[in-house]
């Protein structure tokens, strides 16, 4: 089950996805870039971290969070959010 942890999240911001994709001119941008754009859309406080709240609405679980929060210091950075990449785009 963990390994589906990042498929999980995938499907989760699939809203937020379409919502970055609809922003973007180039249709060819890579997968990290539409996420590293989804990240900054959920910074909403621009700490270039990700609480709990701000992840809330990608549909994020506390205990998806808590499995993406590597250092366990209640943030995400954008290091530990793009592990929601499927692998087969990276």
């Amino acid at each position: 089950m963990k390994n589906s942890l990042p498929l999980i999240i995938a499907f989760s911001l699939t809203g937020l996805a379409t919502t970055a994709l609809s922003q973007t001119p180039d249709a060819d941008e890579d997968e990290k870039e539409r996420y590293t754009r989804m990240f900054n859309q959920l910074d909403t406080d621009g700490s270039s971290t990700l609480s709990k709240q701000e992840a809330e609405p990608a549909g994020l679980s506390a205990e998806d969070f808590g499995h993406l929060d590597k250092n366990g210091d209640g943030e995400l950075d954008l290091d530990e959010f793009l592990v929601v990449i499927p692998a087969s785009t990276q």
